[in-house]
C-alpha cells in the first residue's frame, strides 16, 4: 500500500493566524512550511484563502540587469540569489528576460 511522504497537519485558527503573521512580516514561504510542518502549498492558501496580499516578486529592470551581469560575471544562481535577496527562479527568470543564457549545471570553469 503506498503512503503519502507527510502526514495531514491540520492547523488550528491559532496557528493559521501565526502563517499568516509569519507571511506579512516577510518571513519565506519555505521556512514557514517547515517551521509549521505543512506544505508550501498549504502556506498560499492559507494565505490566499484570508484575502491576504501577496507579495510582489516582479523585478525591476534594473535589478534584472543586474542579476544577468552578476550571472555571466561568473556568481552561481545561490550566490546571485543571496546577493540581492531574490528567490533563485526569480533569479533565474531575471537572467533569461534580459537576454542571459543559464550555464549547464556542475562545476564552475576555472
Amino acid at each position: 500500500m503506498d503512503r503519502a511522504l507527510k502526514t495531514q497537519t491540520r492547523l488550528s485558527y491559532p496557528s493559521r493566524q501565526k502563517v499568516l503573521e509569519a507571511y506579512a512580516a516577510g518571513t519565506p514561504v519555505k521556512e514557514i512550511a517547515s517551521s509549521f510542518d505543512i506544505y508550501r502549498s498549504t502556506v498560499w492558501k492559507i494565505v490566499t484563502g484570508a484575502g491576504q496580499p501577496t507579495r510582489n516578486h516582479d523585478l525591476s529592470l534594473d535589478v534584472r540587469e543586474e542579476a544577468r551581469g552578476l550571472y555571466e560575471s561568473g556568481l552561481t544562481l545561490a550566490e546571485i540569489t543571496k546577493k540581492l535577496g531574490v528567490g533563485r527562479l526569480n533569479a533565474r527568470a531575471a537572467i533569461i528576460s534580459t537576454g542571459g543564457a543559464i550555464r549547464p549545471r556542475g562545476r564552475r570553469r576555472q
